[in-house]
């Protein structure tokens, strides 16, 4: 039954969003449409839902996600307006004019036209940098935010799948209740057993209906939280998807050299970039920007031109850029102890999560292997023992009650396994081959 999903692939699989390429963690897809598919509702109505096609609806519909083409047009526009530098200045001057004797009225007036620009490329140019790695920054995000929006919509998606299991064995179980109640009616009526296992019958009866109902309302909410993940909030949704195919365990090593490369560890690396970015732009902006003007001047009394030209600069040390250097130095010393405190933090969740997925798969063969074969036989032959009289109905429904119990917990093992599986892959960011 199991497949081996140990070859790593790219980080992610991709698809187009927003008309920018956003990441699609489709490594969280676990479950296809073989096996033995659990369909909830009418499927002649509704149409079977798999999990990929639920992680593409909510990366496609959720706000969460389609904010992000907002987002990246605002990055844009800063990227764009970092480009701009200060406009060039035109001034026109007078002197000389409307004053007494000599420089009564215009004619001894000498005009003056002038155009002045600041010489900052070099700042430009930085102020561009750091704005495109702002950019970077966001696709980072976004890709983190598609991991956690892709896990949560999986998890819902396995949860509604395991309780459709659920569901059903309860329905099995009040059958077969119901089949019970039925034929203690009619031992009790030839004489063959007393009224007091007939009532007890009853009641366990009533008491399956009501998990059965409660059951009901369980898969009608669940209903309504994933398919509110694409904002369609409905009350039934119909599941095409196989509970009981598991992945190959993982090797935690390979899984530890996967998780390097996250993109929530790759944010970190992102920041400190950006960081080195706002320092030399700071740096820049510190250094003395010339300004330089050239223009003509008329002389009124003698109808001549000439050219005039200057340039001028900012006088001593800009002190400014020592404080904000230091404080983006201490942020970076900041990221870095973070990056780290987030490395072995991630490395323990993921050897965690090892293991659970291990215990989860010996559970899993367990139950499937020893205690579920061994109850099934023993539920056939506590049956006809009490037919033909040699075992009483408590202990019949005990045995009844141990085989259900397990079958469920078969079912909470699988369930386990597969939400164990999702978040190993969202903290690891990598994509598996199936």
């Amino acid at each position: 039954m199991a497949r081996n999903f140990l070859a790593f692939k790219k980080p992610i699989f991709s698809r187009f969003f927003g008309g920018r390429l956003l990441m699609v963690p489709c490594a969280l897809v676990l479950l296809g449409s073989s096996g033995l598919p659990v369909q909830a509702a009418d499927t002649s109505v509704v149409a079977p839902l798999t999990l990929p096609q639920a992680i593409r609806k909510t990366l496609s519909q959720h706000p969460d996600m389609t904010v992000f083409a907002h987002r990246l047009e605002e990055v844009e526009g800063r990227i764009d307006q970092a480009g701009v530098g200060i406009r060039p200045e035109l001034a026109l001057e007078v002197e000389d004019a409307l004053g007494t004797g000599d420089y009564q009225g215009v004619t001894s007036a000498q005009t003056t036209f002038r155009v002045g620009w600041l010489l900052q490329q070099e700042q430009l140019e930085r102020r561009v940098a750091t704005a495109r790695l702002g950019r970077e920054s966001l696709a980072l995000e976004q890709e983190i935010r598609a991991l956690d929006m892709s896990a949560i919509t999986a998890s819902l998606y396995i949860r509604a799948l395991a309780l459709e299991h659920r569901y059903q064995l309860s329905q099995l179980a009040e059958s077969q209740q119901q089949e019970t109640v039925e034929r203690i009616r009619q031992r009790v009526q030839v004489g063959r057993a007393p009224m007091m296992e007939l009532l007890q019958a009853q009641s366990r009866l009533a008491q399956r209906q009501l998990q059965r109902e409660d059951l009901e309302h369980e898969r009608t909410a669940l209903a309504y939280q994933l398919t509110a993940r694409w904002g369609e909030a409905r009350p039934d949704v119909a599941l095409a998807g196989d509970l009981f195919a598991v992945p190959s365990l993982p090797d935690a090593d390979r899984w530890l050299t996967a998780l390097r490369n996250s993109p929530v560890l790759r944010a970190f690396a992102s920041e400190q970039r950006l960081l080195d970015a706002r320092i030399a732009e700071a740096r820049s902006e510190a250094r003395p920007q010339w300004q330089i003007n050239a223009g003509v001047r008329r002389y009124e009394a003698s109808s001549d031109m000439a050219l005039v030209a200057g340039v001028s600069l900012p006088w001593g040390e800009d002190r400014r850029v020592t404080g904000q250097t230091r404080s983006l130095r201490a942020r970076q010393q900041q990221v870095s102890l973070q990056a780290e405190s987030e490395q072995r933090r991630l490395d323990t969740q993921l050897r965690v999560l090892v293991l659970e997925l291990e215990h989860s798969q010996h559970s899993i063969d367990t139950l499937q292997q020893r205690i579920l074969p061994d109850l099934e036989q023993a539920r056939q032959q506590a049956g006809q023992a009490y037919e033909s009289g040699k075992l009483d109905y408590v202990h019949w429904y005990a045995i009844q009650q141990q085989w259900l119990e397990n079958r469920l917990a078969l079912v909470s093992a699988y369930e386990s396994l597969h939400l164990q599986w999702i978040q190993l892959q969202r903290l690891s960011g990598a994509s598996l081959d199936f």
